[in-house]
């Protein structure tokens, strides 16, 4: 079965009627993918619950800065580009994923109501032997770019041991 990538990630997957049935989840870069070998053990109804509103890319709200000016971007509201990146749902992940195409990338859309200096911190993993990655951020404003940041991907030894890089 097949669904919509979601802005939203995802807290469980299970069969409502057989909550310990197998479901496999796949997230495809524009779908998500759901299968399972033996529906008439399961039931027929699949529930998933969210960690957030499960709303379509294009619906998902423009993130703004709080009162305190920090200003949170979340990976279920990155839009992915390219061959391989995706924004993989899963609770143990919750991450932009497969980022192994130098030329795919992400974007944000966010407003800065206020101009100003801003400290930036990446939440990041990468596995043994694949640290060293150069990294340019880039704020734009239209097609033109208004500041950029390089910094370079920190090894964490696996792809979901998160930390953060400033």
């Amino acid at each position: 079965m097949k669904i919509p990538r979601l802005c939203a990630p995802i807290r469980s997957l299970r069969w409502r009627d057989a909550p310990d049935a197998e479901l496999k989840f796949a997230p495809e870069p524009n779908e998500w993918v759901i299968r399972w070998k033996d529906v008439a053990n399961a039931g027929q109804v699949i529930e998933i619950m969210f960690d957030a509103p499960p709303l379509l890319p294009q619906d998902c709200p423009t993130p703004a800065a709080t009162g305190d000016g920090t200003l949170l971007l979340h990976a279920y509201q990155a839009a992915t580009h390219g061959e391989k990146l995706r924004f993989e749902p899963q609770w143990y992940k919750n991450t932009v994923g497969y980022w192994t195409m130098p030329d795919d990338y992400a974007t944000w859309k966010l407003r800065l109501d206020q101009p100003g200096t801003y400290s930036v911190a990446i939440l990041q993993g990468c596995g043994n032997g694949q640290g060293g990655s150069d990294v340019l951020l880039s704020l734009r404003t239209g097609d033109q770019v208004t500041a950029e940041l390089p910094f370079q991907i920190v090894e964490t030894g696996h792809f979901q041991n998160f930390r953060w890089n400033h």
